[in-house]
């Protein structure tokens, strides 16, 4: 399903959860691999209630809505 992760290769999710620890994630890349199922079945038939929103004095832009599951899209 991504281009680069394998469930099940090392993650220690308790590190990760303490705050100790992410580096087994390495060259993990959670784009999608094309082909997955998560490419298609979203819903973009919608705005976003903000066009941005602003937290500690910076701005930033609210992602549009995609036709793809997950915050990456498409790898290669």
């Amino acid at each position: 399903m991504f281009v680069n992760y394998q469930l099940g290769s090392g993650f220690n999710i308790e590190a990760a959860r303490e705050g100790s620890s992410t580096a087994p994630m390495g060259e993990a890349d959670f784009r999608l691999s094309p082909g997955s199922p998560a490419l298609t079945g979203g819903n973009a038939n919608f705005e976003p209630r903000f066009a941005s929103y602003e937290v500690n004095g910076k701005s930033y832009l609210t992602p549009r809505p995609a036709a793809h599951f997950g915050a990456f899209g498409q790898g290669n």
